[in-house]
């Protein structure tokens, strides 16, 4: 949970450094264990969306974003 929340805490203060990889979601990569933090952000606000391990399968992952 450290690294998943390490990585929230970065993206909450640089949101920008991660691109749009799909539609209007970023995501970021948790280090030391295989979880992706997919997220939105405008101008003031970054929301994170899910965190999903890496061996999911892609159309699971698509399904479940809002």
């Amino acid at each position: 949970m450290s690294c998943i929340d390490t990585c929230i805490q970065a993206i909450i203060r640089t949101p920008q450094m991660h691109a749009i990889y799909y539609e209007t979601y970023c995501r970021g990569l948790a280090r030391r264990f295989s979880y992706v933090v997919f997220y939105e952000y405008t101008e003031d606000t970054v929301t994170v969306y899910r965190v999903f391990h890496t061996s999911v399968n892609p159309k699971k992952w698509r399904e479940r974003l809002p």
